[in-house]
């Protein structure tokens, strides 16, 4: 079986949109990153009505995390959550 080394699927462009800065508190975002990893899990399973809308249900739980950016291109720009240890 060959291997093939340039899998076009696997092959990052270039990124061409915004890069968003959120800050966020420390457990705001371990419960990004848990509810992401959900999300990303799901992909990975076979797609039917039930696996549609659990990952929609998660898309609006992170949405609807404090300070969440909004106005952004999904396909375009990356969202990079930023803690501060700094406290007020």
């Amino acid at each position: 079986m060959p291997i093939e080394i340039l899998d076009p699927q696997r092959i990052q462009r270039p990124h061409q949109g915004r890069k968003i800065e959120w800050h966020c508190s420390l457990r705001v975002r371990m419960k990004f990153r848990s509810l992401l990893q959900e999300l990303v899990d799901l992909e990975g399973e076979p797609q039917d009505a039930e696996c549609h809308n659990r990952a929609e249900a998660l898309r609006d739980e992170i949405r609807s995390l404090p300070r969440f950016p909004i106005g952004f291109d999904p396909e375009r720009d990356v969202i990079i959550p930023v803690t501060s240890s700094a406290q007020r």
